[in-house]
């Protein structure tokens, strides 16, 4: 297993961000305290103040990261919502047309056609005086 994935398996997702940041500020604490002990050494500071920079540098760059997988996974999950959205007021519109045509179905099937005349029902075709 490498490295990335055992973090991943051994420190929760929320403490990752939080861990990223603190050995951050932990590398610009060490720096500056080098810089300070070395007492401002002329041939040190640019070094030390670049490490300092590019660190500062490699976390802003991984919060910008962070920000726009958030920005694009937000997208997405709108998306997958109007999709959801979409297939339940289709499915909807499914169901009612399947019932409808049960409905027809089962009306069709109750009438049987006969070839001997039926009496017509007193009640609908009788003269009502």
């Amino acid at each position: 297993m490498d490295a990335p994935r055992i973090l991943r398996l051994m420190v929760p997702r929320p403490m990752r961000s939080l861990l990223g940041a603190a050995f951050s500020v932990l590398l610009a604490l060490l720096l500056t305290a080098t810089i300070y002990w070395t007492l401002f050494d002329p041939k040190w500071v640019p070094f030390l103040a670049g490490t300092l920079f590019a660190a500062v540098l490699a976390t802003a760059s991984q919060a910008s990261s962070a920000q726009w997988t958030i920005a694009r996974r937000t997208r997405q999950l709108e998306r997958t919502r109007a999709r959801i959205e979409l297939e339940l007021k289709r499915s909807h519109h499914a169901t009612e047309s399947f019932h409808i045509s049960e409905a027809r179905l089962r009306l069709l099937a109750a009438h049987a056609w006969s070839e001997t005349p039926v009496e017509p029902l007193p009640l609908f075709y009788g003269v009502i005086r």
